[in-house]
């Protein structure tokens, strides 16, 4: 989380000004970001609030507090969270800063889409060797049909 919250705050140019209504919020859009990213990897999962070892039970996306948790995403997909939470700091400023901030929603939503093309979990587990990911094949006909032009009701005439 140390990482993702530098990431963030370089993206806002570490304004000194800024930085004292960016932190408090900072660790809850970092979360928030996460979480949404863990629901587009895997459909239905969510981060949890509790610590990754709590009464025997493994937690599969734990909340990030320390600054040495780390998202249990693809490495590739953490700048994502960085990127949400970086919109939602300048999402509360002045016209000026929701514009800066507007690009990183965009990069962010870019993010979300590349996830659901490479098919989140599901497509990561196939693309190493394992895994199962349905797909419709042969969708078409193997010989293409000859054209048949729609026939019209006697005593139709289109020009009328």
């Amino acid at each position: 989380m140390g990482e993702l919250k530098a990431h963030c705050m370089a993206q806002t140019n570490n304004d000194a000004d800024d930085l004292q209504d960016f932190l408090p919020f900072v660790n809850h859009y970092l979360n928030e970001g996460y979480d949404i990213l863990v629901g587009v990897w895997e459909p239905g999962k969510h981060v949890e609030a509790r610590p990754p070892q709590t009464d025997g039970l493994t937690v599969e996306y734990p909340i990030l507090v320390g600054d040495a948790d780390v998202p249990r995403l693809p490495y590739w997909c953490h700048r994502y969270i960085a990127d949400y939470a970086t919109w939602l700091l300048y999402r509360n400023g002045n016209p000026q800063k929701q514009s800066r901030g507007e690009r990183y929603r965009i990069s962010f939503e870019e993010g979300k889409n590349r996830m659901t093309a490479e098919g989140g979990k599901a497509g990561a587990e196939v693309a190493a060797g394992g895994g199962d990911m349905s797909r419709i094949v042969n969708v078409f006909p193997d010989k293409p049909q000859a054209y048949d032009p729609p026939r019209q009701a006697p005593g139709f005439d289109p020009l009328e």
